[in-house]
């Protein structure tokens, strides 16, 4: 699913959202080919996982694809890991914002990654410093390609 920005001089960057990361051998090769090639989304933003990662590949110099994974903001306090056993559930969510950069053809994507913590005061939801490296904003940020809508 794309979601395109028209901005002024129609340059917009693109992000594609989902549940689930594509992770299913041949499939997922024809996803990446036929749907998500490098270069066409500005990021794929994705959640209701076990837990936050932010992660960008890039393959012989070509263009990057961003992968936002989102903590999971409800459900179960412990979900099945490997051979059957409780795994404790990170909760948490990511907001993300597209920013146009004056006079280029680039945008920056800036994600503000929080998570659940629990305290003797109660549960409080935070920066996610356990996961990614952030700025002073709270955030992280990573420059993509703008295209021109012709």
């Amino acid at each position: 699913m794309a979601a395109p920005w028209r901005t002024q001089g129609g340059r917009r960057p693109s992000a594609r959202g989902g549940r689930r990361a594509p992770r299913w051998g041949i499939v997922a090769a024809l996803f990446r080919q036929e749907v998500d090639p490098a270069g066409r989304f500005a990021a794929h933003f994705f959640g209701h996982m076990h837990e936050g990662t932010a992660t960008s590949t890039a393959h012989g110099g070509g263009h990057a694809r961003h992968a936002l994974q989102g903590a999971s903001l409800f459900g179960l306090e412990e979900h099945d890991g490997p051979g059957g056993r409780g795994v404790t559930r990170l909760h948490g969510f990511s907001a993300g914002r597209f920013e146009l950069l004056p006079g280029a053809a680039q945008a920056r994507v800036r994600v503000f990654p929080r998570r659940m913590f629990t305290s003797a005061g109660g549960r409080k939801i935070d920066r996610d410093v356990s996961a990614y490296h952030i700025d002073e904003r709270g955030s992280f940020a990573h420059e993509v390609p703008t295209a021109r809508r012709t």
